[in-house]
């Protein structure tokens, strides 16, 4: 009896110490598990990972060194027609212009749609694959 309680107890202890570091990380103006803003890498998120941008000019030459957007672009050229470049959910009719002129602090996320996804969501604008873009503050288009 003495060794489930001394368990229980001692769970009880880890349990709390988790909550008070928690609590002293969000109060310190962060999240437990989310490095402080020193140790993150400048990078934006395409497709869910973190890609570095330092020494990247501009977003279209970030995209061409990643492996998927490669991809994606390459089939445009072939097909004949860019992608759909959609900035926080509005599509913008010159997407080459804005993935060549938007800045890299401004951009938070890239997601790269393949042609068969893309139609479904988009329509047959984006026969070719649709880069979605999501800024910082949702600041619309460029």
């Amino acid at each position: 009896m003495k060794d489930s309680s001394a368990l229980v107890l001692s769970r009880l202890g880890l349990l709390l110490l988790l909550v008070a570091c928690s609590t002293s990380a969000r109060s310190a103006g962060g999240d437990a598990f989310t490095p402080s803003p020193a140790r993150q890498a400048e990078g934006i998120l395409i497709d869910g990972r973190l890609v570095e941008t330092r020494g990247v000019p501009s977003l279209l030459e970030l995209l061409r060194r990643h492996t998927v957007a490669q991809r994606l672009l390459h089939e445009a050229n072939r097909a004949g027609r860019p992608p759909l470049v959609i900035v926080d959910d509005v599509p913008v009719a010159n997407g080459q212009q804005v993935l060549e002129g938007i800045p890299l602090t401004d951009v938070a996320a890239v997601t790269l749609m393949r042609r068969t996804d893309a139609v479904v969501q988009w329509g047959t604008e984006a026969s070719s694959g649709a880069i979605l873009i999501a800024t910082k503050g949702r600041r619309g288009t460029f």
